[in-house]
């Protein structure tokens, strides 16, 4: 049985989120194994990993958006968008309609001296977040 580090948070506190901003992920709910490899820093995760390891990234929330419009979610890796790392949903009624989206992807960490910051970030629409959890895990 191998052990991974990992981080899972989790924040099912109603939050306001404007477009195009860092969704608040919460606060650390578990850790495993190596904890001084995957922290929550803030509303991000960072990863200090000195080689090219692989990470598995899972988001999953839930929300209403204050007008209607297509909601997005996509995961940055040290700002940059991580390619196929979006979802998106239309919302026809504003306020009271309630979403989900959940997706996942596999990162590659920078080699180096450079640690990894992984955040999630709304799209052009804004939205209130009823539950976010946010997952890391090494491979």
């Amino acid at each position: 049985m191998s052990r991974k580090s990992y981080v899972k948070t989790v924040n099912a506190n109603a939050t306001s989120v404007l477009a195009n901003s860092i969704v608040p992920i919460g606060a650390t709910l578990t850790t495993g194994y190596n904890r001084c490899n995957i922290e929550r820093v803030g509303n991000s995760v960072v990863i200090y990993d000195r080689c090219p390891n692989g990470y598995k990234i899972t988001a999953n929330v839930t929300f209403t958006a204050p007008v209607a419009g297509t909601v997005q979610l996509l995961m940055q890796q040290n700002g940059a968008t991580i390619t196929g790392a979006t979802a998106s949903t239309t919302v026809t009624t504003a306020t009271t309609e309630v979403r989900n989206l959940s997706f996942s992807t596999i990162i590659k960490a920078t080699s180096g001296c450079t640690n990894d910051v992984i955040t999630l970030i709304t799209g052009p629409l804004a939205i209130t977040t009823s539950n976010v959890e946010f997952d890391v895990e090494s491979l």
